[in-house]
C-alpha cells in the first residue's frame, strides 16, 4: 500500500508550483500536466509521478527545433495525469504544499468541470423525459393471399384509400396489385411488376430443401440508392 512521503510531496509541489499546470479537458475532465527539457528532465519528472504514487504518465524525448540563432535544443519531456477523480487525488495530496496561484487556478478547472457536468446532466434529463417518438408500423409482406384479396376487393368496387386502410400498404402498391391478381408470381412484396428483365431467379436452400427464388432487381437499385444517399460521407471515403 502507498504511503505518501511528507518530504518528496513538498518537492513535487514546489516542482508542480513552478512547472506544472491545471486545466480542464474537452471531455469535461481535468488534466495536471508539467513539460521538462535539459539533463535531468526524465529524473525530475519520473521522481514527481514516484512522489504521487505512480500517478502519471511521461512521454518523449521530442526533439525541438533549432532556436533562432541555430543551436540545437535539448529534447523535451511531457509529464501529464488525466481523469478527474486521479487528478482530484494528487491535487489533495499536494494541496497542503502548494501555493496560492496553483491552488486557484485548480479551483477554476474544478469549478468549470462541475459547471460543465451540471449542464450534461440537466440536458440529459430534458432528452429523457422528453415522450418517445412514436414507432411507425412495419407494412405487411404482400402474399399472394392478400394480392389476391386486394385484387377481390377492387372488383368489388372499394376504392383505393379503403383498401390501403384495410391492407394497411401503400397507394402504389394497392393500385398495382389490384390490376390483376397473381401475388408474387406477378408483383413484389413493394410493388413492382415482375419481369423477365428486372427478375433473377436463383435456389435457397432452406430445412434440407431446395426452393427457387426470384430477386427483384429494380428493390434492390432502390435499396442501393437509399443506402448511397444516407451515407454520403463512407461513399466518398470508399471511391
Amino acid at each position: 500500500m502507498f504511503k505518501p512521503n511528507p518530504i518528496e510531496l513538498a518537492w513535487a509541489a514546489g516542482f508542480f508550483d513552478g512547472e506544472g499546470s491545471t486545466v480542464k479537458t474537452e471531455s469535461r475532465s481535468l488534466k495536471m500536466s508539467i513539460t521538462q527539457a535539459g539533463d535531468y528532465a526524465l529524473y525530475s519528472l519520473s521522481r514527481f509521478s514516484q512522489a504521487l504514487g505512480g500517478r502519471g504518465h511521461v512521454n518523449g524525448p521530442y526533439q525541438m527545433k533549432p532556436g533562432p540563432n541555430g543551436k540545437p535544443r535539448k529534447p523535451m519531456y511531457y509529464l501529464q495525469i488525466t481523469g478527474f477523480e486521479t487528478v482530484q487525488a494528487s491535487l489533495g495530496m499536494l494541496w497542503a504544499y502548494l501555493g496560492p496561484q496553483k491552488r486557484m487556478q485548480a479551483l477554476a478547472a474544478l469549478s468549470r468541470c462541475r459547471q460543465e457536468c451540471k449542464l450534461a446532466n440537466e440536458n440529459l434529463k430534458e432528452v429523457l423525459i422528453q415522450e418517445p417518438k412514436p414507432v411507425q408500423k412495419r407494412r405487411p409482406r404482400i402474399t399472394k393471399e392478400i394480392s389476391k384479396q386486394i385484387y377481390e376487393a377492387r372488383q368489388a368496387g372499394m376504392n383505393l384509400k379503403s383498401i390501403q386502410e384495410k391492407f394497411g400498404v401503400s397507394k402504389v402498391v394497392a393500385q398495382r396489385h389490384s390490376e390483376g391478381a397473381g401475388g408474387r408470381d406477378v408483383w413484389c412484396f413493394n410493388g413492382h411488376r415482375r419481369t423477365t428483365k428486372n427478375t433473377r431467379s436463383y435456389v435457397r436452400l432452406r430445412d434440407g430443401k431446395e426452393y427457387s427464388e426470384r430477386v427483384c432487381l429494380d428493390c434492390q437499385k432502390e435499396s442501393r440508392r437509399k443506402r448511397e444517399t444516407s451515407t454520403p460521407l463512407v461513399a466518398s471515403i470508399q471511391a
